[in-house]
C-alpha cells in the first residue's frame, strides 16, 4: 500500500476516533454561533451568540447540560416571540438544543448513546412530519410549490436556469412584476399578472417535487422502524445521499447542518469512514451555500 494510502487511512481512523459527545457539541455550537444564535433582536441576539461561543471555546462548558439548557431557553424565547417569521432550521436546532440538555445530564458512560437516540428520533419525525406536510398541501403535491419558487427564490435561479430554461431576461421580466405587484401605488384591481415561465421549468418542478417527497420519506422509514445492521447502513446512506444533492441545490444551510450533526451523532463510533462523511458533508454545505451552480450558468 502507498504511502498516501496509508496516510489517508490514518486521518480517515483519527477523525472517525474522536470523542463522540465532544465533537457533537463543538459542532452544535459552532452551528448555533454561525446560523441561528445571532436571529434574536437587540437582546436575544448578543446573548445567543455569546452563549455559542461559549460553548464552542470551552469543551467543558460545552458538554454541561446546564449550558445546554440556557440555550434551549433563549431559542424558545426567540421562537415565542416571532413565531411566524422564523425558518424551520431555527425549531429543529431549539429542538436539539434541548435533546443535548437532557442527554448530558447522563451519566458521561451514557451521554452519547442519548445523544444518538435522539438524533434518531429528531431525524425520522422531522422527516415524516415533512413528508406528511407535503402530501396534505395541494399546492405542493401538483408541483406549484417549486414552479413558482424556481422564478422567485434566487436560491433556485441557478438550478432553473441550467435545467428549466430560464433566462436572464426572464428572471429580470419576473422580478418587474413582482416589484409592480408590491408597489402600493400600482392599482391591483386592473392588475394582470403575466409571469415569463419556460415550458421546461414545470417538468423541473414536477420532478423536484417528486425527488424531495421520496427521499425524505425514505428518511422517515428507515429512521423510525426497528434497527438491523442493514436498516443502520441504509441511514446513514439515505441521510449523506439527502445531504449532498439537496443542499447542491437548496441552499439552507442551518437545516442541512443540523441534520449532519444528527447524522453524525446517531452514527456507531466503530463506523470510522460514516462518521467523516458527515464532517464533509458539512463543509460541503458550507460551500455549495455560496451558490456553486452559479459558476455553471
Amino acid at each position: 500500500m502507498s504511502t498516501d494510502a496509508h496516510h489517508t487511512q490514518g486521518l480517515v481512523a483519527s477523525f472517525g476516533e474522536m470523542d463522540t459527545v465532544d465533537v457533537v457539541t463543538r459542532l452544535s455550537a459552532l452551528h448555533l454561533l454561525m446560523h441561528i444564535a445571532g436571529h434574536g433582536g437587540q437582546v436575544l441576539g448578543p446573548l445567543g451568540l455569546a452563549c455559542a461561543m461559549l460553548g464552542l471555546v470551552s469543551s467543558r462548558l460545552g458538554r454541561a447540560a446546564g449550558y445546554w439548557a440556557i440555550m434551549t431557553v433563549i431559542l424558545c424565547a426567540r421562537v415565542f416571540l416571532d413565531t411566524d417569521q422564523l425558518d424551520n432550521h431555527f425549531y429543529l436546532s431549539m429542538y436539539w438544543s434541548g435533546a443535548l440538555a437532557v442527554s448530558l445530564c447522563l451519566p458521561a458512560e451514557r451521554q452519547a448513546d442519548a445523544l444518538s437516540l435522539n438524533a434518531k428520533w429528531l431525524l425520522g419525525l422531522c422527516m415524516l412530519f415533512a413528508v406528511l406536510w407535503k402530501i396534505i398541501s395541494p399546492d405542493y403535491m401538483s408541483g406549484a410549490f417549486f414552479h413558482f419558487f424556481m422564478v422567485a427564490d434566487n436560491r433556485f435561479h441557478d438550478l432553473a436556469k441550467l435545467f428549466g430554461g430560464l433566462t436572464q431576461a426572464n428572471l429580470d421580466h419576473n422580478f418587474r412584476v413582482f416589484s409592480e405587484v408590491q408597489d402600493p401605488l400600482t392599482p391591483l384591481h386592473e392588475y394582470v399578472v403575466r409571469l415569463e415561465l419556460p415550458e421546461g421549468l414545470r417538468g423541473l418542478a414536477v420532478l423536484m417535487t417528486w425527488w424531495t417527497i421520496v427521499i425524505e420519506a425514505a428518511i422517515a422509514v428507515v429512521f423510525l422502524v426497528p434497527a438491523s445492521r442493514g436498516i443502520i447502513k441504509a441511514r446513514h446512506a439515505v441521510l449523506l445521499v439527502f445531504g449532498f444533492t439537496t443542499y447542491l441545490v437548496a441552499t439552507v444551510k442551518g437545516f442541512g447542518i443540523a441534520l449532519m450533526i444528527m447524522g453524525y451523532a446517531n452514527t456507531p463510533i466503530e463506523w470510522k469512514r460514516t462518521r467523516v462523511a458527515y464532517l464533509v458533508a458539512i463543509v460541503y454545505i458550507e460551500i455549495t451555500a455560496m451558490g456553486v451552480l452559479g459558476f455553471l450558468t
